[in-house]
This record gives C-alpha cells, sequence and structure tokens, in this order.
C-alpha cells in the first residue's frame, strides 16, 4: 500500500509572532520542521513527504533541511495557497499516482511520534478516514457576549490532533467540494463529515501538541531533552 504524507507549512503563525514563520524557528540549533519530519522519516509505512511551504522557501528547506539533515524520503517541495485548505489541495494534487492512503499533519506539531503515525494509518486501512484526538477533561462552557450561556457534555467533545488520515480518493473527492462549503476549515476531516461520511477518532498523545504561541516552546524543549519516538 501506497501512503503519502501532505505536510502543510505555508502558514505564517501570527499568534506566534516574529520575523520567522514558527515552522522554520529554531530551537536548540534545529528547526522545528525538521523534529517533525524525522518521526515520518522513522516511519516504514511512509512512501513520500510532500511539503508545502512558501514559494520564497521551497531551495531553503531544499538545502538547510532535506540534504543538510540526508533525510531518505521520497520528497516534493510546493509553494502552498494563502490558506490551509488550499496548501493540501496542492499537495493532492502532486501526490503519487500510486497513492492509496493520504496523511494530512501539522508541521508544527514536532513531538509526534512514529508510533502514532503508523496506528493512524493501521485503523485507516479499516475505517477509510481516521483523526488522533483526546478526550475533553475540563469543564467547557459555551459563552455568548462575554456570559456563559451553558455547560457543554464534555464526554461528548475531543481535542482533535494530527496526522489525520484518510483514503486518497474519499479525501480528493470531499476536497472537488470545498466551494459549497461556507464555513471556515481548521482541519481536513471536516470536509469528509460535510460529505456525511464517518470519521473514526482513535487515541491521540498527550505530548503531541501544536506549537501556537512562544509560551508553547517551553513545553517543546521540555519534553525533547527526554523524548522519546
Amino acid at each position: 500500500m501506497f501512503v503519502t504524507a501532505i505536510i502543510p507549512a505555508a502558514g505564517k503563525g501570527l499568534r506566534f509572532g516574529g520575523k520567522i514563520n514558527k515552522q522554520f524557528f529554531e530551537v536548540q540549533g534545529h528547526p522545528i520542521l525538521f523534529y517533525t519530519l524525522q518521526a515520518f522519516e522513522a516511519s516504514d509505512l511512509i512512501n513520500e513527504i510532500i511539503l508545502v511551504v512558501p514559494q520564497d522557501w521551497i531551495e531553503i528547506i531544499s538545502k538547510t533541511v532535506l540534504h543538510k539533515y540526508q533525510l531518505k524520503k521520497n520528497y516534493q517541495i510546493l509553494a502552498g495557497g494563502s490558506e490551509r485548505y488550499q496548501s493540501v489541495q496542492k499537495g493532492l494534487q502532486a501526490t503519487n499516482p500510486q497513492t492509496e492512503i493520504v496523511l494530512i499533519h501539522d508541521a508544527v506539531r514536532p513531538l509526534i511520534r512514529t508510533r502514532l503515525i503508523d496506528k493512524t494509518i493501521i485503523a485507516c486501512k479499516e475505517f477509510q478516514a481516521v483523526v488522533p484526538g483526546l478526550p475533553m477533561k475540563d469543564t467547557v462552557k459555551s459563552v455568548e457576549n462575554g456570559f456563559v450561556k451553558n455547560t457543554v457534555d464534555r464526554s461528548l467533545l475531543w481535542s482533535i490532533q494530527t496526522p489525520q488520515a484518510f483514503n486518497f480518493k474519499l479525501l480528493q473527492t470531499a476536497y472537488q467540494k470545498i466551494a459549497n462549503l461556507k464555513i471556515p476549515i481548521t482541519d481536513d476531516a471536516m470536509l469528509v463529515e460535510a460529505a456525511g461520511l464517518p470519521v473514526k477518532i482513535i487515541e491521540g498523545d498527550p505530548i503531541n501538541l501544536k506549537i501556537t504561541s512562544p509560551e508553547d516552546l517551553d513545553w517543546f524543549e521540555y519534553h525533547l531533552a527526554k523524548f522519546n519516538r
């Protein structure tokens, strides 16, 4: 089975701040993107990796990440779009024709472990559309105009992570219908859900944090010191 991973890394990360996109920010001498790619490099189930980056970073990433660290997988580097879903669309259009399963993973989840990647792929073979997540632990409230409207039943809520895995043709078909959606697209499973298709949720990983602010770097560096993929 041919599996392609698409890693959208074209976002500007406005909440992170700074002069450099957070996925290229260096931690302990290496860009965040490098740590993310390490886990995919280690998976025997991944055949191809497509990086979708800003146009002016294509050559830089090729030299300072792929060549510098001698990454071995079959890589493509593409220019991304202004929105995340546009970057994923470009990745889907560039996949190897043999692709049967496609994974989408946030470039700024550098603590992703190979075992979660593999578990997601294996589950996708059975369920066609799979997302990892964690059940909500905190009390969750719906708020309107700064006041609590009601308390939400947290037993029904999960915090969703990536990588998300899909049957390639299923996701491709879902993306072809994106123009019909009138809501912001925050993850790829939304498109499959909108098509009325079931999405299987599996247990994610508590340390699989998405870096969105400078404070998240403390979490990343803490776990990096004792990290075992």
